[in-house]
């Protein structure tokens, strides 16, 4: 790993200098988004359908439904996976700027 030039309070003159050359910042981030969505759907599964008190999951996704609130939790979901792209945008921008990221 080679040394990256640093001012005096620590900060990268060139470059982000904290991303590595592979995997690429696309594949990374999606790699993160794919595993913590799928850990939060299975701990929902696991939580909602192993719970000793049936009766109030059951009273619960019915409110979800007499109120028609599912739109809410896939709109949720929808924002979920639109912050990827987001986000893989602004890295690539900071990682091909030469201009230190973090100015204090």
């Amino acid at each position: 790993m080679t040394k990256i030039e640093t001012d005096a309070r620590g900060i990268p003159l060139t470059g982000y200098g904290g991303y590595p050359e592979k995997p690429a910042v696309p594949i990374l981030y999606g790699m993160f988004t794919f595993v913590f969505t799928t850990l939060g759907f299975l701990v929902t599964r696991f939580a909602a359908y192993r719970a000793s008190n049936q009766s109030a999951v059951d009273a619960k996704i019915g409110i979800i439904s007499n109120y028609d609130l599912g739109w809410v939790y896939a709109g949720l979901f929808l924002l979920r996976l639109l912050q990827l792209p987001i986000a893989v945008l602004l890295v690539s921008i900071c990682v091909a700027s030469d201009k230190p990221v973090l100015v204090i």
